[in-house]
């Protein structure tokens, strides 16, 4: 499976995830929010936002420098 299909996979799960159960949902983005808050280095951070919006490393740095 490449990249992005993995990365629609588990968007869609997360996405049925919170509306089953919002509560569950919640924790997990607070669970990451959380750890990005202490990230330090960009490869920390970029990690951390992969796992919120469910975008691959690549796409992130390459919007990255269109910033």
């Amino acid at each position: 499976m490449n990249k992005n299909k993995s990365d629609k996979v588990r968007r869609m799960a997360f996405i049925q995830m919170c509306i089953e159960q919002p509560d569950a949902g919640s924790k997990y983005l607070k669970d990451i929010a959380s750890k990005l808050s202490k990230a330090k280095k960009t490869p920390e951070i970029i990690e951390h936002l992969k796992k919120i919006l469910f975008l691959s490393e690549c796409t992130i740095y390459r919007d990255l420098e269109k910033y």
